[in-house]
């Protein structure tokens, strides 16, 4: 036991070290605007990235080749998310009355398969399937949301005021609450953990790999001339932290499995 303790703190802290280094620059311009939010196919080989542009890209991650451009929305896209078996893609967007809508599209083709409507004028702030890949969660700023897919009926709702991340490789929504992170299991949107916060009042988890246990961490650094963030890869074991980045508001994507990591900033895209 103690010997499998120790190849699993070694293991994390590699993935980390490996994260702190120098990120590459994969592809220098694909969106008109910001991107917004990034996601990993299952596989690892292909990733989707949504903007402000009102567009969705997906794109070979080895290579950095565009392979197709999804287009529908008309307003600006919040969240995506690829389904566990990888054969389709949700997209969430809009506000102020807006294109609130969910699309589910075939990722291989781009071709849109079906657009779930939402009451709500504040738009989708959140997509995130389950993993019996026939329901999902959309959260709006107040209310997550189960839909069953094929209806597009809401099959059970929860009231929330805060900012959500998924944890993308357990089918769970990691949810900042004060001091602590608390773990909803999607399927009955119960909590089932929590995980403390250093810095509740500046830290935000954008990521987390239950597999490697490390969290990617947004630290507001500075109100000076704008604010300043940190971008920090911490061991939840640990709490031990590597700076990644610094400077102004990125995003950012994390494969399931915790061994890739890409950031999007003026510039291009970047992969570590």
């Amino acid at each position: 036991m103690k010997k499998k303790a120790f190849w699993f703190i070694c293991s994390t802290f590699l993935l980390i070290q490996a994260f702190g280094q120098k990120p590459e620059l994969i592809i220098n311009t694909f969106h008109s605007e910001r991107v917004y939010d990034m996601a990993f196919h299952p596989s690892g080989e292909i990733i989707a990235t949504g903007s402000w542009d009102k567009t969705i890209i997906i794109w070979d991650y080895l290579t950095g080749r565009k392979l197709r451009t999804l287009n529908g929305h008309n307003n600006a896209i919040f969240s995506l998310s690829f389904s566990a078996d990888g054969k389709y893609l949700a997209s969430g967007g809009g506000e102020y009355d807006e294109d609130n809508t969910i699309r589910i599209w075939d990722p291989l083709n781009g071709k849109l398969i079906k657009e779930i409507p939402s009451k709500s004028k504040d738009g989708i702030r959140l997509v995130q399937f389950t993993q019996t890949n026939n329901q999902m969660v959309s959260y709006n700023g107040s209310m997550l949301h189960l839909i069953d897919i094929q209806s597009g009926k809401i099959l059970k709702s929860l009231e929330l005021y805060s900012s959500i991340y998924s944890i993308y490789d357990t089918g769970h929504l990691l949810v900042e609450n004060n001091k602590n992170l608390e773990i909803y299991d999607l399927l009955n949107l119960q909590k089932i953990n929590e995980i403390p916060v250093k810095n509740s009042l500046y830290e935000l988890v954008l990521s987390f790999s239950s597999k490697n246990n490390v969290a990617l961490i947004e630290e507001l650094s500075s109100f000076t001339n704008g604010n300043n963030y940190n971008y920090l890869l911490r061991n939840m074991a640990t709490g031990a932290d590597i700076k990644i980045e610094n400077g102004e508001k990125k995003s950012w994507a994390i494969s399931s499995d915790g061994s890739k990591l890409v950031l999007y900033k003026k510039g291009g895209l970047y992969k570590f």
